[in-house]
């Protein structure tokens, strides 16, 4: 409603350009018009932040923790995860909210040897059992955590090998269910056997934990949901610059400092 409102309020009748657009920043065609969606998301994930940054042991945070106990706790917050692929009752509406809106940040997809190493097995939405992500307790206190740690010389170890290794004590089908259940497509990047070219995946958007503001995550939230102006593919067909397309965008701006004229010269 309140997005509408606002909306309403620019255009006073049926928009013109694309709410996704209008949120973006204005030198890139947008209006720097506040989503309120993306506010309360960007809120939810410096809440996350707190949570980490108490380490379990302010009193408000004893709470969430324990609806995160069987999936290591804090501990969560640094693995690749889908709440809904993870086996737990969280009963509060704004204690699933906000590790959702923290993976949304945290979530990604690895396609280089490099990446897929460092992925953290536990948890993680894509190696999974029976549809739900995996967490065995007993094996991250061993310190098995990435796939870096029990795939060695182009193979995974076996399960003996494991089981000396991290001094834990597991069967078989244990391991071998947890070594089948890493995607395919990661083996194949293990193994250097990639049948196709994969997509590179940024650093520089990935947000870290411990670094994350309101400001970042807000910014992180725009960029995902931002939408250019078709009038950009024009512009970029006429052969004008990078630069010059900014200073058109940034126009409207520039001409007077009166709100409501602003808005009608970037109408």
């Amino acid at each position: 409603m309140v997005n509408q409102a606002i909306t309403q309020f620019v255009w006073n009748k049926k928009a013109k350009i694309k709410y996704r657009t209008m949120i973006g920043p204005k030198e890139q065609g947008g209006l720097d018009m506040p989503d309120f969606q993306i506010v309360s998301e960007a809120l939810k994930v410096v809440w996350v932040r707190r949570l980490s940054d108490s380490n379990g042991t302010a009193s408000w945070s004893h709470i969430p923790l324990s609806y995160l106990q069987s999936v290591g706790g804090l501990f969560l917050l640094q693995c690749n995860f889908d709440l809904k692929l993870l086996k737990v009752d969280i009963p509060i509406d704004f204690y699933k909210e906000a590790p959702c809106a923290w993976q949304k940040v945290n979530c990604n997809t690895s396609n280089t040897k490099k990446q897929v190493l460092s992925e953290i097995v536990w948890n993680n939405h894509h190696i999974k059992i029976e549809r739900y992500s995996i967490y065995y307790k007993k094996w991250h206190d061993a310190g098995l955590t990435k796939i870096e740690y029990f795939f060695q010389g182009n193979r995974f170890l076996t399960c003996e090998e494991s089981c000396s290794k991290f001094k834990i004590n597991t069967n078989f089908l244990n391991y071998f269910g947890l070594c089948h259940a890493v995607p395919q497509k990661w083996i194949n990047t293990l193994k250097g056997n990639v049948t196709e070219p994969l997509q590179k995946r940024s650093e520089k958007d990935k947000i870290s934990l411990d670094k994350l503001s309101c400001r970042s995550a807000t910014k992180f939230f725009v960029k995902s949901k931002f939408v250019a102006p078709t009038a950009e593919r024009r512009m970029k067909e006429a052969s004008l610059k990078e630069h010059t397309i900014q200073l058109i965008y940034s126009l409207p701006f520039n001409v007077t400092k009166d709100t409501r004229l602003a808005i009608f010269q970037y109408n």
